[in-house]
């Protein structure tokens, strides 16, 4: 098992201070339990008598040294994030509580309402099943995506995080924090990162082509999205999760992880732009995101063999970017 170096758990009285703040000392508390797989936050369910209530506690990562900017603004933001969501019906966490100022416990914590359901990784679907939640999560990502703003970048709270009138500057500014953080840390060979510089800063044109702003989720993938059974027996969506990575960017920056199949394509009714400059574009994205996420990989999660992938990845999408 994965011991990761920013996800760490916490005592078991910080968990019932977290939880007398919430609801007070006179809460009666029938389970606690840390909840498996997360690398990132550190993720506790809790349920309560007398009234019987079921949450779940997110706590912010430790070594922040080792997280990106936009990552220590994560849980400052998630909360907005999911009103804005929910205002869009698009099914979401629901934030009953947030503490960012650490008078608690001495890291940032939600609390959440508990969605019942499964994540979509955890279910094996029929594929009728699977067709008809993709079908769905393209009308939502849709959705997603029609939320606009007048700048890109990444939301913040108290306008922390700088905002970018052109798409490129703000991709040059992100990649040049992920240069910075590989190279402090040797995660990729030098000729590497004189080649990813290379065609991000030489291809200006791909970047300032007529993109607008975005709501982007970032890390749309099965483990992010719930599912269960409605009152007919269907699976169906009941919430996209995880929404605190969002930014305001190029709507297909989305898709670096997957393609659209059809049924998600029905539900979104658009498709990528396949032209020679679209699939370079899209290269870039891939290229940005196997880099960080080697680093993330590594340094966060203490996970070598993911790491691995990601470098291999990375080097396989340099030369496919200069085979076009």
């Amino acid at each position: 098992m994965l011991e990761s170096n920013v996800c760490k758990k916490i005592d078991l009285k910080d968990i019932k201070k977290i939880i007398f703040d919430f609801l007070g000392k006179d809460i009666i508390i029938s389970e606690i339990k840390l909840l498996k797989g997360g690398l990132f936050n550190t993720t506790y369910f809790f349920k309560t008598k007398y009234p019987e209530n079921k949450y779940i506690i997110r706590i912010a990562p430790e070594n922040k040294d080792l997280l990106f900017n936009y990552e220590k603004n994560m849980m400052k933001i998630e909360k907005n994030i999911c009103e804005i969501f929910d205002k869009n019906n698009i099914p979401t966490s629901k934030v009953l509580y947030e503490n960012l100022n650490c008078n608690i416990i001495n890291r940032e914590y939600l609390i959440l309402k508990y969605i019942e359901g499964f994540a979509m990784s955890e279910i094996s679907l029929e594929e009728n099943e699977k067709s008809f939640i993709y079908e769905k999560l393209g009308f939502y990502t849709r959705k997603i995506h029609d939320i606009k703003s007048k700048t890109f970048g990444w939301p913040s709270k108290n306008g922390e995080m700088k905002k970018y009138k052109y798409w490129y500057d703000f991709i040059v500014d992100y990649v040049d924090e992920i240069i910075e953080k590989v190279t402090s840390y040797n995660i990729f060979e030098k000729n590497y990162i004189n080649d990813l510089k290379k065609i991000i800063y030489n291809n200006k044109e791909l970047f300032n082509a007529d993109i607008k702003p975005s709501l982007v989720h970032n890390d749309l993938w099965e483990p992010n999205i719930i599912i269960n059974k409605n009152e007919k027996n269907i699976w169906e969506i009941s919430a996209i999760i995880d929404s605190d990575r969002v930014f305001y960017g190029h709507n297909e920056f989305e898709y670096v992880l997957w393609n659209m199949n059809k049924s998600f394509k029905k539900g979104y009714q658009n498709s990528l732009d396949e032209s020679l400059q679209g699939k370079k574009r899209k290269i870039c994205y891939q290229l940005i995101t196997a880099t960080s996420n080697a680093f993330i990989i590594k340094m966060q999660h203490n996970n070598i063999e993911g790491y691995n992938y990601s470098v291999n990845w990375g080097n396989d999408l340099l030369k496919l970017f200069n085979s076009l």
